[in-house]
């Protein structure tokens, strides 16, 4: 996992600083997909999409403005659960 996230992100977390956060499957009509999320206590570098993908940092209040696949929904609810946040 760490090596994946310097390579997606360009990032370095260290191994005793994360934890697994959430992990569910998600069903679309052609495939289904197990997710992995993990909580990162620190890191350094600044996050960027190594494959072009475009990274934005958005409080979590105002994340019902952005469209998103329907499986990240899970990870959204999740979060606003987890900072007892009432969207």
């Amino acid at each position: 996992m760490i090596r994946e996230i310097q390579e997606e992100l360009d990032i370095t977390i260290h191994q005793d600083d994360f934890n697994e956060a959430l992990t569910f499957n998600f069903e679309y009509p052609d495939k289904n997909i197990e997710f992995f999320f993990y909580d990162v206590f620190t890191f350094s570098g600044t996050p960027k999409g190594n494959e072009n993908q475009k990274i934005e940092w958005v409080p979590l209040a105002n994340i019902h403005e952005r469209q998103f696949p329907d499986a990240n929904w899970v990870v959204i609810d999740y979060l606003k659960e987890k900072w007892n946040l009432l969207l």
